[in-house]
């Protein structure tokens, strides 16, 4: 006698041998939802054992359409406990085990139902044209409770479009945005931002940097107009701070004394 197949898969001729009774078969049904919806999951491992002896009988890959398969020719009075040991991509793993008797002549049905994850997208913007998108901005992303996300130690990088999607978040947990390195031109969003995951959905977080302002200082001759290269000058704010060579102040990048020398033009940019 021909093994059975499950879904495609094979069971070995020693499991079919169990069944030596006169007595009808039973059946068992397996589907798999998603946790809100209800609608059938195509995609998930299962993995079956009886309750005595603890051996495994299958496993079997969900692959119908339905999203379920039908374990028939068990024997009667047979207990199996049935367990997900790997989700479809997206989804959370329902990793409970349910335990089935089946009778002879009985169809048992058992429901697993798989919440699916969350995703975050990250805008990054000019705070003063919103619309004018930033590339090549650096975040740090974790959950709440420090566990970094991703396989770059939770650094992100935003696209040309000035977007970061993560996708496979857990749904409930709360993730914590902050930016680590500002776009070339503009001052860094030091204000991290938290958002909770929701199943099944996107949440968008929409960070703004400040452009940063610009000083040119030209030094020329009072007579001839000419340019005026090589002259120093300090430049400091009103309170007497130095400014640095990118332009922010207190910054490891400070000229000597916060003296800045013009160039062959006779031009100063302290601040680009």
């Amino acid at each position: 006698m021909a093994a059975p197949r499950f879904s495609g898969v094979q069971v070995r001729e020693q499991h079919r041998a169990r069944n030596k009774s006169s007595a009808p078969c039973a059946v068992m049904d397996v589907a798999l939802y998603t946790f809100f919806n209800m609608c059938a999951l195509r995609s998930g491992w299962f993995r079956i054992k009886y309750s005595s002896p603890a051996q495994t009988m299958a496993m079997i890959a969900l692959v119908s359409v339905t999203g379920s398969f039908t374990v028939s020719g068990i024997d009667p009075s047979t207990t199996l406990i049935v367990k997900e040991v790997r989700a479809k991509d997206g989804y959370i793993l329902d990793d409970v085990p349910q335990t089935a008797v089946i009778n002879a002549g009985q169809t048992v049905t058992l429901e697993f139902r798989n919440q699916p994850m969350g995703s975050l997208l990250i805008r990054k913007v000019c705070s003063v044209n919103p619309s004018v998108t930033l590339a090549n901005a650096e975040f740090k992303v974790a959950y709440s409770d420090g566990t970094l996300i991703g396989n770059s130690n939770g650094v992100y990088r935003s696209d040309e479009n000035g977007e970061v999607r993560i996708d496979g978040l857990i749904p409930g947990k709360s993730v914590v945005v902050t930016e680590t390195k500002a776009p070339a031109g503009f001052l860094i969003d030091a204000q991290s931002q938290t958002i909770v995951v929701q199943a099944g959905k996107t949440v968008t977080v929409t960070m703004k940097n400040q452009p940063r302002g610009k000083l040119i200082v030209q030094k020329r001759d009072s007579l001839t107009n000419q340019v005026l290269p090589g002259t120093q000058f300090r430049i400091t704010t009103a309170a007497g701070c130095e400014v640095g060579l990118d332009g922010v102040i207190g910054t490891a990048t400070l000229t000597s004394n916060g003296i800045f020398t013009t160039d062959s033009q006779g031009e100063l940019h302290p601040v680009k």
